[in-house]
């Protein structure tokens, strides 16, 4: 039988992620079946945070402050996903969204595409 993992070893392992994922050569499949494998497990964590009710949420919304290697971003977008999160946090991850998708990278395309898609079944 294994143990249940608390909220805050969830949190920290949720914090170490993204790094991997900021490392992603998209030239190797070995780095993209490690991204992929690292972003299924950020959904495993999120999903496992909603078990921890408002307080899982409360707490993983902290992590909208953290912005190296786009941890903010990567928790904006699953707070909209998959969480219910109060209306304040909500307006703050769609704030991380908006700012990240105001470049000219690969990644800030890929996020102007999902607030498109964001918007036209959210509008707020």
């Amino acid at each position: 039988m294994t143990r249940q993992s608390s909220l805050g070893e969830y949190i920290d392992e949720y914090k170490s992620l993204p790094a991997i994922c900021a490392k992603t050569d998209y030239a190797d499949k070995k780095s993209v079946r490690r991204h992929n494998a690292t972003v299924s497990r950020m959904y495993k964590i999120v999903e496992a945070i909603k078990g921890f009710g408002s307080n899982g949420v409360e707490e993983f919304s902290k992590l909208l402050d953290i912005s190296e290697n786009d941890v903010n971003v990567w928790v904006a977008v699953q707070i909209l996903e998959k969480l219910s999160a109060d209306i304040a946090t909500e307006k703050k991850a769609l704030e991380v969204i908006k700012q990240a998708a105001n470049g000219n990278d690969i990644n800030a395309y890929g996020l102007q595409m999902w607030l498109k898609q964001w918007m036209a079944k959210s509008p707020q």
